[in-house]
């Protein structure tokens, strides 16, 4: 234990960043962890990351490392780490805000941060950080001037946001939604329910807040007897007493109308309406005037292959490659569907990590298309190969399949979809289209 507060007060009176890559530039002035993988041990490369500017390193035993004053030998670092953040965490009382959910949590982490950082200094996940090594890195990212944090946590096994939660110390949460991502890892939908709800129920053992989409069953069942939860997403009509409502309207992209003045925003798709609702409620709940919301979310634009709008040379896309799940890829088709425009173009990549049921999962996102709905579907990936096709589609086994025949068959002057889970790759499509 002394070795962790030790790490811990260097890290917080010397101002260190922690790092776990010697080729990321935050190598320089930083505590190093080499973490082990299954492919590679961080802690050989102590050396080298003491070379390129690290001035604390935290490896597992080495002989040849224990003379150096400068280097932390302990039995485990990913370990190590999660200690680490866990007590640096308790050195700060300040508003944590945990997020969780099957869909949404990236982009609904972003936004809560875009407006919040209108009045306060905001720590937050960076990307999708948000494992058991992403978690206390994000933590270890709080520093003196941080006045509120904004952590993102992830899972596919039941236990996982538990244990992330008892290092990030939320007193502040929301759960996005419940879905069937990573369905397979999880083994069924209670289960996913039961993990997402980790949250909740760190949130109600130690008296933290926590903010309910008011129209999801699911998630109001959860929260059972707690009384100290925020309601979001109301209608008009169960709103209409509350001064300064928000009216959202979508068309390509969302717009908000607020007592006459209406803001254009950057930000497509329906679904990431529920998602700028939470943001407005949370910095109504940290007092951050309606002017300045309005003013940070006509700015927000999505990226990081989210819900991305791209505009090429030739055709307007869509961009929500960076996961995909049956839940969320029926609600982005969906979307898709209500956009105006003469052609249309879905293509579709391999949703990963839904276990026996995968193929059925896949036909189903075909079997409720219309060909009058849409211009052409492209489907990539050995799981759609195997999918049984009533209206007509071209079929890939592999996006570099896809590459040679975009390569060679221009599309031009249309609106296309591109979804699918991250392992297939297919942001390399954009430049094709």
């Amino acid at each position: 234990m002394d070795q962790i507060k030790e790490i811990c007060n260097i890290i917080l009176n010397q101002n260190l960043k922690v790092c776990i890559d010697t080729r990321s530039n935050e190598i320089i002035n930083s505590i190093f962890f080499g973490i082990k993988g299954v492919n590679y041990n961080g802690s050989e490369y102590w050396k080298e990351a003491i070379k390129k500017g690290a001035k604390y390193v935290v490896i597992e035993n080495h002989k040849e490392s224990k003379k150096n004053k400068n280097v932390f030998c302990v039995e485990n670092t990913t370990i190590t780490l999660q200690r680490v953040a866990k007590l640096y965490r308790t050195y700060f009382d300040i508003p944590v805000i945990g997020i969780t959910g099957s869909n949404g949590k990236t982009s609904s982490k972003n936004l809560i941060s875009t407006v919040l950082s209108c009045k306060y200094n905001i720590c937050t996940t960076l990307g999708n950080y948000n494992n058991h090594i992403g978690v206390p890195l994000s933590v270890l990212n709080i520093t003196k001037k941080t006045e509120i944090a904004v952590i993102e946590m992830g899972a596919n096994h039941v236990g996982e946001i538990k244990k992330l939660c008892e290092i990030a110390q939320p007193n502040y949460g929301v759960i996005t939604n419940i879905g069937k991502a990573h369905i397979g890892s999880f083994g069924g939908l209670q289960n996913i329910i039961k993990a997402k709800s980790e949250l909740y129920d760190y949130l109600k053992k130690n008296n933290g807040t926590i903010f309910v989409n008011k129209k999801d069953l699911t998630l109001k069942k959860q929260i059972g007897k707690y009384k100290k939860y925020i309601y979001y997403n109301y209608s008009k009509s169960e709103n209409c007493n509350i001064k300064n409502y928000f009216q959202y309207n979508i068309n390509t992209f969302i717009s908000i109308d607020f007592n006459k003045i209406s803001v254009d925003t950057r930000i497509f798709g329906s679904y990431n309406k529920i998602n700028i609702m939470l943001a407005v409620e949370i910095a109504r709940y940290f007092s951050i005037q309606n002017s300045k919301i309005l003013k940070s979310l006509e700015n927000h634009s999505l990226s990081e292959n989210r819900s991305e709008f791209i505009q090429s040379k030739n055709n307007q896309i869509i961009l929500d490659a960076y996961n995909a799940n049956p839940t969320s890829m029926n609600i982005a088709i969906q979307n898709f569907l209500k956009i105006k425009n003469k052609s249309k173009i879905l293509v579709l990549g391999d949703m990963h990590e839904l276990g026996k049921d995968e193929v059925e999962y896949h036909q189903e996102i075909i079997s409720n298309l219309k060909k009058k709905e849409i211009t052409e579907i492209y489907l990539i990936g050995k799981i759609f190969q195997l999918t049984k096709n009533r209206i007509k589609t071209v079929k890939f086994k592999n996006t570099q399949d896809a590459e040679f025949f975009f390569k060679e068959n221009i599309i031009k002057n249309s609106l296309i979809l591109i979804k699918g889970s991250r392992k297939m790759n297919l942001e390399k499509l954009v430049k094709f289209f």
